[in-house]
């Protein structure tokens, strides 16, 4: 009875512990989206016209810059802000991350419409005459999601190898007599091993989270996101010179297929994509509508891209199109830098010539729990 007692009371200065340190056994997403910004690619300057659909970081800024303008100096600035994970999401599991409920076996595909994001962008342009300055708004989320079987049985597995190495170090720190002496023998020396035990086996556990997590943030088997976006423009920096240029709303789809390969912990992937877009513009002189369709072709390797886009703009006076290729080289999960060239909409000034750098931050609250 008295040992039992021991063993309660310690339980319960262990578990004060562990819920001091509520990030204890949760798996941080790291590798999520840094995307383009509507709000640029309503306006036609981004290296791509048709983004990868996906889940964002929660804060992301992106410097788009034509390398034969400007002296070099980039002036063109978008950055985007994702709310969700501004919040704890303290019940967001893995499974649950994926859109998968454990008990009905089943994909919820709309689980990411939640996860939108929002953007500001400001470009500026220059001719012989005046300068014009747009300020720039947009808005996207993921509608559909589609995971393949697969890799939601990768996860349910490495689930299990991290639960079961997290119960094995409970029932060995449950386990050690000396520690269960220091609960009340030493309150402040029994906290501190405690402490420092989790701390070593959050390090034990490290392989089995990054396990989850490259689980986690594969590209799913097919997803469909929407964009809007809306820009006003102004002449030579008076403000009561300012009306609204273009609005536009527009679908993307992507289809991801991996490439397997034996000697690569992570997957590559041969990209397909499609888009359909709507555009009112209102630069000029009067009204115009058109209707944007095209696709893209993407290679993605682990820290490279190249990818070719073809998109066909049929207006009510004229029809043009936009034709380019783009690399992509990721620095690290939160920095990537782009090149783009080839033929841009119209037929004057219509060179693609760009060089982009997006820059991803985290909030800490992109945790899930293991299920």
């Amino acid at each position: 009875m008295k040992r039992k007692a021991l063993i309660a009371v310690f339980l319960l200065g262990a578990f004060q512990v562990l819920f001091a340190q509520e990030d204890a056994g949760k798996v941080k997403l790291t590798d999520l989206e840094v995307p383009s910004s509507p709000a640029f690619m309503l306006l036609d300057v981004g290296p791509t016209v048709i983004e990868r659909p996906g889940t964002a970081k929660a804060f992301a800024l992106g410097i788009v810059n034509s390398v034969s303008e400007n002296g070099g100096l980039p002036q063109n600035y978008a950055v985007e802000f994702t709310p969700y994970w501004f919040f704890r999401h303290p019940e967001l599991s893995s499974l649950k991350y994926l859109g998968y409920n454990a008990s009905t076996d089943k994909q919820n595909i709309f689980s990411n419409i939640p996860k939108g994001a929002f953007s500001l962008a400001m470009v500026q342009s220059k001719d012989s005459m005046l300068s014009t300055q747009n300020v720039s708004f947009g808005f996207r989320t993921n509608l559909i999601t589609v995971r393949r079987r697969s890799d939601i049985e990768a996860l349910k597995t490495a689930n299990v190898m991290l639960v079961t190495k997290m119960r094995d170090q409970q029932q060995r720190l449950f386990s050690d007599p000396d520690i269960l002496r220091l609960r009340l023998d030493d309150p402040i020396l029994f906290e501190q091993k405690v402490r420092a035990f989790y701390a070593i086996e959050e390090l034990n556990n490290a392989g089995e989270k990054n396990q989850v997590a490259e689980v986690a943030t594969r590209r799913p088997l097919f997803a469909l996101d929407v964009a809007a976006a809306i820009n006003m423009v102004f002449r030579e920096e008076e403000f009561s010179s300012g009306k609204t240029g273009r609005a536009g709303v527009w679908l993307t789809g992507n289809y991801a297929q991996p490439l397997k390969s034996k000697t690569q912990e992570q997957e590559n992937y041969l990209n397909i994509y499609v888009l359909t877009r709507y555009l009112n513009d209102n630069m000029g002189s009067k009204s115009i509508n058109s209707w944007d369709a095209g696709g893209k072709v993407e290679l993605e390797f682990q820290r490279i891209s190249f990818a070719y886009e073809y998109i066909f703009r049929n207006t009510e006076t004229e029809n043009t199109f936009r034709s380019s290729g783009e690399v992509q080289y990721k620095l690290s999960s939160s920095l990537y830098v782009s090149g783009a060239f080839g033929k841009n909409f119209g037929e004057k000034r219509n060179l693609i010539a760009l060089l982009g750098i997006k820059w991803g931050l985290n909030t800490g609250n992109e945790l899930v729990l293991p299920e």
